[in-house]
Formats: structure tokens, sequence, C-alpha cells
């Protein structure tokens, strides 16, 4: 096995992107990227909120709001739809729900993005893009980041690709040349690229931001 060095990583995508729904911005501003079980802890979410969120598999996209004003939006879950079957044996469904509520999300090429923000779930929604400098992120966060080989968040058909546990792995222990062949290209042996737990300083990553009106218009 051939892994996977960090250096390689910000040669083959030097940047990275993150889509949100545009009315979360002036919270990524004030407070950094966060992800769902930290959104919902810092802006005080009710239990039972809290609950819908975390246990079980998101139905529906949660809104919520914190005494200053600001506005986070938690996406639904509804590509998981048959989340349990394709599941490693050695992970159950709420243990994979805890990994993906966790981190902080980053598609590896533009190509990847497109395909979310032109998608028919989210396609008509106001989306901000965020895009990030590789190096940037990853001189402050290597030493987390953890990459995904495919869509980590979608099983929305019965053959999607396996995932538990492993799904998720350290730069030097990504297997990066046999994803490489797998798909034919470098820029594909990479989907997501992620960071456990916040990222506060998003900011000071961030080369790029534009705002889709859900209309296909980019301001």
């Amino acid at each position: 096995m051939q892994t996977m060095q960090p250096e390689t990583l910000i040669a083959n995508h030097p940047k990275l992107f993150h889509a949100a729904d545009a009315r979360a911005w002036p919270s990524i501003q004030a407070h950094g990227l966060l992800p769902t079980s930290a959104i919902l802890d810092r802006y005080g979410a009710p239990g039972e909120v809290m609950e819908a969120a975390l246990s079980g598999i998101r139905r529906r996209t949660i809104v919520v709001e914190s005494t200053d004003g600001h506005t986070a939006v938690v996406r639904d879950q509804a590509p998981l739809k048959f989340l349990d079957r394709v599941l490693t044996s050695d992970t159950t469904v709420q243990e994979y729900l805890d990994l993906l509520n966790g981190r902080c999300y980053f598609w590896a090429t533009k190509e990847r993005l497109d395909r979310i923000v032109n998608g028919r779930l989210y396609r008509r929604t106001p989306q901000v893009i965020l895009t990030i400098d590789t190096r940037s992120l990853v001189e402050k966060y290597g030493h987390v980041v953890e990459l995904s080989p495919y869509n980590s968040g979608s099983a929305h058909v019965p053959n999607a690709p396996q995932r538990g546990r492993g799904t998720f792995l350290p730069v030097h222990e990504y297997d990066y040349e046999d994803w490489r062949r797998r798909r034919g290209k470098a820029s594909e042996a990479v989907v997501e690229v992620t960071v456990p737990g916040p990222v506060p300083d998003i900011l000071a990553h961030i080369i790029d931001v534009h705002v889709i009106d859900g209309q296909g218009t980019k301001n």
C-alpha cells in the first residue's frame, strides 16, 4: 500500500470547497465552521431538537437561531436512505451518524462541489460557497485531517459503497495509489477532506466566497 503524503494532497487538490446554506454565512463568520453536534451545542438547541438532529438519520433540515441573531442550518440526511444496507459489520447506524455529525467537510474537487450545488436537493436553495487554500488548512489541521474516497453522507442506492469506522482515514494511512488506479486519475483519488471537530478560524483559510442565489446566479 502506497499511502498519501500531505504534499501530494496539496499538489493534487490545491483548493478545497465547502457549500452551506447562505443563511449560515454570518454564523460562519462569527463562529467558524462547526460540525452539526457543535452547532447545536453552541446555539443551545432544545433537547428534542438535539434528539431529532443527532439520534438517527435526520429526516428534515433544522434551522436554529442564536441569542446574537445568527442563524445556523443543519441539513437533512435524506441521501442516507439505504445506510443500514451498506454499513460494515463492525459499525452501527448510530456510530456512523456520530462520525458524520462530528466533523467539517470539504470537497476535494470543484466537480464534486458542483454535483451537490446543482443537485436536485439544493439547486433551488441560496448557498454560500467557500474556496479554501489546502496548504493553509493542512498546515493548521493536518494532524487531524481525515480523507474519504466517496461522499460519506450519501447512500441513496442499496449498492452504494460500504462504509463504517474505516471510511475516514488520516492522510498518512490513506491508500492514495489504490484509489487513483480505481478512479483513473489523481484528482478523483480523494473525494472528501474532513476535519473532526470545529474549524473556528476558517476565515483565515478562505481564498474566495460567493453566493449562489438558487437561480443559478453567482454574487
